[in-house]
């Protein structure tokens, strides 16, 4: 990869490379951590139009213990396909 920044309209940085892009495969992709991270946070605040998350809000959930929020999340993600079968 010779550039790490955007592609050119916005995309991740796999759209600047050329032979990846004739291939049409996917040119936005988010790592793991940073796609649970981002799940998470705006789990606290989702009805929140104004901010991604208030400030607040988070400061009061973030205060609780990792595995429980990672709890939460599962719940959140795999209770709701569980509860439709």
């Amino acid at each position: 990869v010779d550039s790490y920044s955007a592609g050119p309209e916005g995309e991740g940085p796999l759209a600047n490379i050329p032979a990846w892009v004739a291939k049409e495969l996917e040119t936005n992709t988010m790592p793991g951590y940073a796609g649970s991270s981002w799940y998470f946070l705006r789990y606290m605040d989702p009805h929140n139009d104004a901010a991604f998350c208030d400030r607040t809000v988070s400061d009061y959930w973030n205060q609780v213990a990792p595995n429980m929020r990672w709890g939460i999340y599962c719940i959140a993600v795999y209770g709701r396909r569980l509860c439709t079968i």
